[in-house]
């Protein structure tokens, strides 16, 4: 349970932006929801799954 993944979009002039997106593991995807800039950059970046097992505390 929770969130699997991670989307954002940004503008092109975005330089260090967009450098720290990549950096931190984004990569480019197509626009995924309507209502975007024409020339918006987005990006995604999967979570990795997150498992509770017995005895272990959530915090």
């Amino acid at each position: 349970m929770g969130y699997r993944r991670l989307l954002l979009d940004t503008a092109p002039e975005l330089h260090a932006a967009r450098s720290l997106y990549t950096r931190l593991g984004f990569v480019p995807i197509p626009h995924y929801r309507d209502g975007l800039l024409p020339d918006a950059l987005c990006y995604a970046l999967d979570l990795p799954a997150r498992h509770v097992g017995a005895g272990a505390t959530e915090r």
